[in-house]
């Protein structure tokens, strides 16, 4: 027995003098792209550091597809809680101030969002994307109602087009850049009035020789059965303190890229104006 016990205590003793090795498997897997646009295994650019969940905000119901998320300059944390229809402020520890839900328009009439998307949040107001509603709905910093920016009307824009806004920022000038999921235009530029501006950085479509010479010995027939080379829509949109704006896409050819469309503004040009491509300003990181 005193022969067993000394083998467990040298056992025992020749682990305590291994080294230790503390770690884990990352969650998922990290990858980045090649040149030639495929997947090369990477190592992990970051790792999880806390889970926030419903319970740790404090929230009476559970987020139910969270679809954005802003931090003001306040560092308070807003998120669009979409399928619950609400705008939902956390304080910088992430544990709930408020919600903007129901509010009553200018009409004194109550109202509602439908299928919120995006939200953009500056020193003054909080800027709610109402996407099923075709509207952008304002409010003060503490949550309270301030005014419904309406959908703008111009020649430009398509006939039998919709106006679906998705995600905005605001420019320290005070205008509004809008990502429309149904807009191949472009970056619709607007003033907090609805008044339009324009578009900016709609993307460039390109055709590969090959495309051309196959479309040119189609029939016509054969031609409206083919897709349609438009545009790709953009999808999210952010800005900087230098007023570039940032914005992202699902194409294929755009993955895990980012583009930066729009230079700085300055008092004489506040919309620096692009070419049909945005050659002039693009720049890819």
């Amino acid at each position: 027995m005193k022969k067993l016990s000394r083998v467990l205590l040298t056992v025992v003793a020749l682990m305590m003098l291994l080294p230790v090795v503390v770690g884990a498997a990352a969650p998922y897997a990290t990858y980045t792209y090649s040149s030639s646009r495929f997947t090369l295994n990477s190592p992990e650019a970051y790792v999880p550091d806390m889970v926030v969940d419903s319970e740790y905000m404090g929230l009476d119901v559970a987020l139910d597809d969270p679809r954005d998320l802003f931090v003001a300059p306040d560092d308070c944390v807003y998120l669009v809680d979409a399928k619950n229809a609400r705008i939902i402020c956390l304080d910088r520890y992430f544990k709930f101030r408020f919600q903007i839900k129901d509010f009553v328009n200018t009409h004194g009439v109550p109202d509602a969002f439908s299928d919120p998307s995006g939200v953009f949040v500056n020193d003054q107001y909080i800027y709610v994307c109402d996407s099923n509603n075709s509207r952008i709905v304002m409010f003060n910093l503490d949550g309270s109602f301030h005014k419904v920016i309406p959908q703008p009307s111009d020649d430009l824009f398509e006939e039998g087009s919709i106006y679906k806004p998705v995600a905005v920022a605001v420019d320290s000038y005070g205008r509004l850049f809008v990502v429309s999921s149904t807009t191949e235009q472009g970056i619709i530029v607007m003033s907090d009035d609805g008044g339009f501006h324009g578009f900016i950085g709609a993307a460039k479509v390109e055709i590969s020789p090959l495309e051309i010479l196959w479309r040119n010995l189609q029939t016509e027939e054969q031609r409206e059965l083919t897709l349609s080379y438009i545009p790709t829509a953009y999808n999210n949109i952010s800005i900087d303190e230098d007023n570039f704006i940032y914005i992202t896409t699902d194409a294929p050819s755009d993955s895990a890229q980012t583009q930066a469309i729009l230079s700085k503004s300055s008092d004489n040009a506040p919309v620096k104006k692009l070419n049909a491509s945005g050659a002039d300003v693009m720049r890819r990181n």
